[in-house]
């Protein structure tokens, strides 16, 4: 896409230095139109031109800024991970004060094979 923009922009200004051009060589002929003038072409590529620099300039500010945060998102991930951990460490896996930090506790387990095979093993 970015090739094509790029393509499609150069075409764009060729055309408009050509037309300009043009302009510059047959304004003087006597039916050629008043409203079409050599100065409001340039101004139009020149306008253009400062519009594709400032476009330019403002997505390599985006990439900075998206790799910037992509980092520290990353990090700050790791970092909420080990504080989990932490957590879970120190007040067990399946105590539900961990719900106040927004962790899920560990469900305990109450399937009847479980204690059925608790009971059944002989002391």
């Amino acid at each position: 896409m970015a090739t094509e923009l790029n393509r499609m922009h150069s075409d764009l200004t060729s055309k408009l230095e050509n037309l300009a051009e043009g302009v510059r060589k047959h304004s003087t002929e006597p039916n050629f139109p008043s409203s079409v003038k050599e100065e409001d072409i340039r101004a139009m590529r020149t306008e253009l031109e400062a519009l594709r620099t400032s476009y330019k300039e403002t997505r390599t500010l985006v990439r900075i800024k998206h790799d910037e945060y992509k980092t520290r998102f990353e990090v700050s991930d790791k970092e909420h991970a080990k504080l989990a951990s932490l957590l879970y460490a120190s007040f067990g896996k399946k105590n539900q004060v961990l719900a106040d930090f927004g962790l899920t506790p560990h469900k305990e387990r109450t399937s009847s094979k479980v204690q059925s095979d608790a009971s059944s093993k002989p002391a």
